[in-house]
């Protein structure tokens, strides 16, 4: 059972670990609400520029600009016509419109419809970190429960035996 207080926000989820910062982020899902596609990069915008306290700045220029620093490090695909349309245009939208791809699927009559985040984080003389977020949720403000499963790992340098219990795939 899911206790209703043992939970995370995305937001959390997408903060880069300790000493490390964002490198690219790739993200997919059917529906798609242009506010809630600002979380991601205020989330690594928030916790880029902390203040001495800990606290994020309340410079809104540093904001801004690590907003638009990070926008272009990040790709949303989405199902083609399934953007909401915001009632009121902020000047914030327009640093997303490079983000965001539309997509149909491949097959007549098909949609596109992951909900899985992709990401890298990068940090000077360290490997790569890689986060897999696995979402039950479109990228939108809808109010029901998420369930996320969220993966963390680097990329090794040797093959590990466990992986190789399946055989190669010869496409």
């Amino acid at each position: 059972m899911l206790a209703p207080k043992d939970r995370t926000l995305p937001l959390e989820s997408l903060r880069p670990p300790p000493g490390f910062r964002l490198d690219a982020a790739v993200s997919t899902t059917y529906s798609l609400d242009l506010m809630s596609l600002l979380v991601a990069p205020l989330a690594f915008t928030f916790f880029d520029w902390e203040g001495d306290d800990g606290q994020p700045t309340k410079d809104p220029n540093a904001l801004l600009e690590a907003l638009r620093r990070h926008v272009d490090r990040i790709h949303v695909f989405c199902q083609a016509g399934q953007i909401a349309v915001p009632k009121t245009y902020r000047l914030l939208f327009g640093y997303l419109e490079s983000s965001v791809h539309e997509v149909r699927a491949v097959r007549g009559g098909g949609v596109f419809h992951p909900k899985v985040w992709i990401v890298r984080y990068v940090a000077d003389g360290e490997p790569a970190q890689y986060r897999l977020l696995c979402a039950s949720r479109n990228l939108t403000f809808d109010r029901s429960w998420d369930i996320l499963l969220v993966l963390d790992g680097v990329v090794g340098k040797e093959a590990t035996k466990k992986n190789g219990l399946f055989p190669k795939w010869s496409g």
